[in-house]
C-alpha cells in the first residue's frame, strides 16, 4: 500500500461470479469420476481506504492508495484460514478491487497485509505484526500498516487502521542504514497480534509474546543500502507503531553506514502516545554518531560490557562476558548493585558500582577495578550516563572517556 494521506479503509463492493458448468455424454471408453470437487466461488471486491481529514496528514495533502502487489486475506466460518485476494484494479487509488475465491456465505472478516499463518479466531482475526518494516521515502513500507474490517456481504467491507505512526525528521550528512525504537513502558511494539472489535468503528489491537519479549519491545525500520541525510529540510523516517503505545517514553537509536550510532530518549508524556489512525511528528533534529553499533547490539550474552572509545567508534582493550570463558557476579545491597566481570581466557576483569535502579539519563557510576587480572586499576568514580534500555539490558556510556559497558538487569 503506498501511503499518501492517511487513514485507511476499505469498503469491498464486488460482484459475485458463479462459474456455470454444462454436463457433456461421457463416453463409454471414458471412465467417470469417482466424485465431483464443488467449484470456487470467484470473488471481487472493491476497497476504499479510511480517510479522515481531522487528523495529521502526510504533508497535509497526502492520501493512503492501494499499490500494485498489494494482497489482502479474507476468512468467513467455512475458511477461518482464510484466502489470499490480490489487487486486480485501482492502483494508486484509495479505491481498489481485489480478486480471489472462497467458499461459503459471509459475514466476511478481512485483514492488510495478507499473512498465510493469519487466522479467525471467533470474530477477531489473529495475525503477525513483525518487529521490522522498510524504508519507504516520505511514507511507511509496503505492508507495515496494519489495517482490518469485517462485512455481512460481499459489497460492505470497510477496512479500519488499527495503527498509527511515529514521524522522525533527521538532518545531517551520514547515511542511515537502521532507526530502532524502544519502548520505556511495559508494552510489546511487535509480536502475535489480535485485532477484535470489528463490528465497531475502533477496533482495538493487542500484542502477545511470541516468546521473545526484548526483541518485542522493539520495532526496527530497515533502510536498505542507506538513506543519505542532508542539512536542508532533513529527511523524514516513519514506523508503524501500535495505537496507545509510547505514552511512558521510548529510547530512538540510529544506525549509519560506518557501524556508528546515535541515541536520544523521549521522556513518558501523553504527547508522545500513538494515536490510532494518526500520525506523531517528532521535533527534527541533527544526527551525529557517538557510539560504535556493535556496543548497542542485543546479541551479546547477558551480562556483556564492551570498552569502546567514542572518538573513533573503535575497541579499545576489553572483553565480552561469554559463559564458556567467563564468570560473572552480581549482587544488590542496601540500594546499590554490584556488578564483577572476569573473562579467565583474556585476563580481563572488571568491578563496577551503580545505582539498583537505573534510569534513563546520568547516573554515577564507581568503576571499582579495571585492567588485566593481577594488575587492576581503582578507577574511582566517573559521571555516565544509561543511554539504552530494553528488558533486560541497560547500556551505560561515558560520553566524554567513550568507555561504555552492557549490563544485565
Amino acid at each position: 500500500m503506498r501511503r499518501r494521506i492517511w487513514k485507511l479503509a476499505a469498503a469491498l463492493v464486488a460482484g459475485l461470479l458463479a462459474a456455470g458448468c454444462t454436463v457433456e455424454p461421457v463416453p463409454e471408453t471414458t471412465p467417470a469420476p469417482e466424485k465431483t470437487q464443488p467449484a470456487l466461488d470467484l470473488m471481487t471486491f472493491t476497497a476504499t481506504l479510511e480517510q479522515d481529514a481531522s487528523k495529521t496528514a502526510l504533508d497535509g495533502a497526502m492520501h493512503v492508495v492501494w499499490n500494485d502487489g498489494d494482497r489482502i486475506r479474507i476468512f468467513n466460518a467455512a475458511n477461518p484460514e482464510g484466502a489470499t485476494f490480490v489487487l486486480s484494479g485501482g492502483a494508486g487509488s484509495p479505491t481498489g478491487t481485489f480478486t480471489g475465491t472462497l467458499t461459503g456465505e459471509g459475514p466476511f472478516y478481512a485483514v492488510y497485509p495478507d499473512d498465510a499463518s493469519a487466522r479467525l479466531n471467533g470474530t477477531s482475526i489473529v495475525t503477525a505484526f513483525p518487529r521490522q518494516q522498510s524504508y519507504a521515502a516520505g511514507s511507511f513500507g509496503a505492508g507495515a500498516n496494519l489495517a482490518a474490517g469485517k462485512a455481512d456481504t460481499t459489497d460492505d467491507l470497510f477496512f479500519h487502521n488499527v495503527c498509527g505512526a511515529l514521524s522522525l525528521t533527521l538532518k545531517g550528512s551520514a547515511t542511515v542504514r537502521t532507526v530502532n525504537i524502544y519502548t520505556r513502558g511495559a508494552e510489546l511494539l511487535s509480536g502475535e497480534a489480535t485485532v477484535s472489535g470489528l463490528d465497531t468503528d475502533t477496533p482495538a489491537l493487542a500484542l502477545a509474546s511470541a516468546g521473545a519479549v526484548e526483541d518485542e519491545a522493539c520495532l526496527s525500520l530497515d533502510c536498505g543500502a542507506g538513506v543519505a541525510l542532508n542539512d536542508g529540510d532533513g529527511v523524514k523516517f516513519i514506523l508503524i507503531v501500535p495505537a496507545g503505545a509510547l505514552a511512558d517514553g521510548f529510547t530512538l537509536e540510529v544506525i549509519d553506514d560506518a557501524g556508528t550510532a546515535m541515541v536520544k530518549n523521549a521522556k513518558g508524556s501523553a504527547a508522545n502516545a500513538i494515536e490510532r489512525s494518526a500520525i506523531r511528528p517528532m521535533p527534527a533534529f541533527s544526527y551525529a554518531a557517538a557510539y560504535k553499533a556493535a556496543f548497542l547490539a542485543a546479541g551479546d550474552e547477558f551480562g556483556a560490557y564492551t570498552h569502546v572509545r567514542a572518538t573513533d567508534g573503535a575497541f579499545a582493550t576489553g572483553c565480552r562476558y561469554l559463559r564458556s570463558q567467563s564468570q560473572y557476579s552480581f549482587f544488590i545491597d542496601g540500594g546499590t548493585r554490584n556488578l564483577s566481570f572476569q573473562d579467565w581466557t583474556a585476563g580481563f576483569a572488571l568491578g563496577l558500582t551503580l545505582p539498583a535502579t537505573l534510569d534513563l539519563g546520568a547516573v554515577d557510576v564507581a568503576v571499582d577495578a579495571m585492567g588485566a587480572t593481577g594488575d587492576v586499576a581503582t578507577k574511582g568514580s566517573t559521571g555516565m550516563k544509561v543511554i539504552k534500555k530494553t528488558p533486560l539490558r541497560a547500556w551505560i556510556a561515558d560520553e566524554t572517556g567513550g568507555t561504555g559497558y552492557v549490563v544485565l538487569l
